[in-house]
């Protein structure tokens, strides 16, 4: 039970270790998050259809209600459309949010290229 239990902490280890070498990416110039009505209803996005040779895997929107916690309260994935290179799509939040995050995935592997939005509706 004992080798066991080393082995797992030895895994978890690696494993640990593995999260944090993942290349951090920021946005691309041509990602583009814009929300027309303050209350989140219609925002548009404008995404790179591919981002380090990856095509686009998912998109994910999470909505966030008040600044005192990190907690994202709302999720969905929106439809997405290819068109000449970029990803498109529209997505309605419904809820008064505070804030929008997207986050765009490029690959189905865990440290693929990534990266997030966020977006404060009342500014």
């Amino acid at each position: 039970m004992k080798v066991f239990s080393i082995l797992f902490v030895l895994l978890a280890t690696k494993a640990m270790a593995g999260v944090h070498n993942c290349p951090q990416y920021i946005a691309p110039e041509e990602a583009r998050v814009k929300c027309f009505e303050k209350t989140g209803h219609v925002c548009h996005f404008s995404l790179p259809a591919e981002l380090d040779g990856e095509a686009l895997n998912f998109v994910a929107v999470y909505g966030k209600k008040g600044l005192p916690t990190d907690e994202l309260n709302f999720y969905f994935t929106p439809t997405v459309h290819i068109e000449n290179g970029e990803a498109k799509g529209v997505f309605s939040a419904k809820g008064k949010w505070d804030f929008i995050k997207l986050e765009a995935n490029y690959s189905d592997e865990f440290c693929g290229p990534h990266f997030t939005q966020e977006l404060n509706l009342f500014r």
